[in-house]
């Protein structure tokens, strides 16, 4: 029966490692992809905001020297929202990964409290 205990805690421990190492491989692909998705998310932004300056510079006619500026501005806005997106990116992977080692530690657990239990019920 030991024998049994130990080979059902060895598979949960595999199947919690391959889990695990699939959540890092799935977690480094997203971190691939992340920049990508928002360098192209800040020119579609950009281009729309350059689009919504020229409307309003018919309307107002402000100087190229306003519109510089402005733009400026909006691109350090823009910076700043990737660096906290990037970082938003990483507090939420590094929170799966330690709820899913939770759960692997508690699933381990409650197996060992289960084969206690279940050899102290047997009797020899």
């Amino acid at each position: 029966m030991l024998v049994r205990h130990e080979k059902e805690l060895e598979q949960v421990k595999r199947m919690n490692t391959c889990k695990e190492e699939e959540l890092l491989k799935w977690q480094a692909v997203e971190r691939r992809q992340l920049p990508k998705r928002i360098r192209a998310e800040m020119k579609t932004r950009e281009l729309m905001f350059r689009e919504s300056l020229r409307i309003s510079v018919a309307n107002l006619s402000e100087s190229p020297e306003e519109e510089r500026e402005k733009i400026r501005k909006f691109q350090e806005g823009e910076k700043k929202r990737y660096k906290a997106e990037q970082l938003r990116h990483e507090q939420k992977q590094k929170k799966q990964l330690e709820e899913l080692r939770m759960c692997a530690e508690s699933t381990l657990k409650e197996l060992e409290q289960l084969q206690v239990g279940y050899s102290q019920t047997i009797p020899i």
